[in-house]
């Protein structure tokens, strides 16, 4: 998960790391950002800016598979 940037560098990396140490501690799998490759293109997300599209769905699904894959065969 990561916040926009207008919350400030040092609380913005405070809060993605979070993620990533309550992973570790809870031997949790973990997304890395889920919106990779999609945030940054507006012909991907709605028009607030903040939540993808449909025609987002396929990379969505791609940037989770690989961490999804193999919790479903278990």
């Amino acid at each position: 998960m990561r916040m926009p940037t207008n919350y400030g560098p040092v609380y913005a990396d405070q809060f993605h790391a979070l993620y990533g140490e309550l992973a570790q501690e809870f031997s949790a799998p973990l997304v890395g950002f889920l919106l990779d490759g999609v945030a940054l293109d507006p012909g991907l997300m709605q028009s607030d800016g903040i939540h993808p599209n449909a025609r987002a769905q396929p990379a969505l699904l791609n940037n989770i598979w690989p961490t999804l894959s193999p919790m479903l065969h278990k």
